[in-house]
């Protein structure tokens, strides 16, 4: 399955075996292609190196065995050369079957180079027709196989819940209000004062505010009035 490409998915589940399947495909035809390409150079082995070294000896040994069967012959027509009509059967028979021996051989060797040339063409053949299945088994597949786990992660991941917020941390009392010492300290001696200032007078009115007082001239003021009376006085 190319990437970029849609696919209506209804169980994460089928994704899953999809890609179990795949892999159990890959494994197995991995290993097809491998016990082929072995049975495939065996048998071209077997043809190309060990039936003709096989069948080259074959036709040494019986060139040897024609020449020696041959000797034979003319060994015994040699020995029998004032009869009329030499036997010699059992040599004539040995070299004619010499003779086809090596024939034998000599067409094995021939079959052998035909049969050779053949199976590099079918060799070539073969190879070049299981390639792209042997290229989609090393590469594509995998890659087949991780996108199908990435999709069926990121589908997981899609339709499993988010986790619940975690509660906000509680909220802290507001800080008490600091309080002036010297506020505190002061507070007792504006009581008494009050109490004074609000004590009334023998005839049980309170006493007049001066104006004055308040303006930090009361007492001053007093002290100018004697000084002007007194004035007066020494004058008259």
């Amino acid at each position: 399955m190319a990437e970029g490409r849609s696919a209506y998915v209804t169980s994460i589940d089928a994704l899953r075996e999809l890609a179990a399947a795949l892999r159990s495909f890959s494994e197995e035809g991995t290993s097809a292609l491998w016990d082929l390409d072995v049975e495939v150079n065996r048998a071209v082995q077997w043809v190309q190196q060990d039936q003709k070294e096989y069948w080259r000896d074959r036709a040494r040994r019986g060139w040897d065995e024609v020449a020696e069967a041959r000797n034979d012959l003319e060994r015994c027509l040699i020995i029998h050369a004032g009869e009329e009509r030499p036997a010699c059967h059992e040599e004539r028979v040995a070299l004619e079957r010499a003779k086809r021996r090596l024939q034998v051989a000599q067409e094995k060797v021939e079959a052998v180079r035909h049969w050779s040339r053949v199976l590099d063409h079918e060799l070539n053949e073969l190879r070049g027709g299981i390639a792209p299945l042997s290229e989609w088994l090393e590469i594509d597949a995998a890659r087949a196989l991780a996108l199908l786990d990435r999709m069926a992660g990121a589908l997981e991941l899609y339709v499993t819940p988010p986790p619940a917020a975690e509660p906000p941390a509680a909220a802290l009392p507001p800080a008490a209000p600091v309080e002036d010492e010297g506020a505190a300290a002061r507070e007792p001696l504006k009581e008494p004062l009050k109490e004074l200032s609000e004590e009334p007078s023998k005839d049980g009115r309170l006493p007049q505010e001066d104006p004055h007082e308040n303006l930090g001239l009361g007492h001053a003021g007093g002290q100018a009035g004697a000084g002007h009376g007194g004035a007066a006085q020494s004058r008259g």
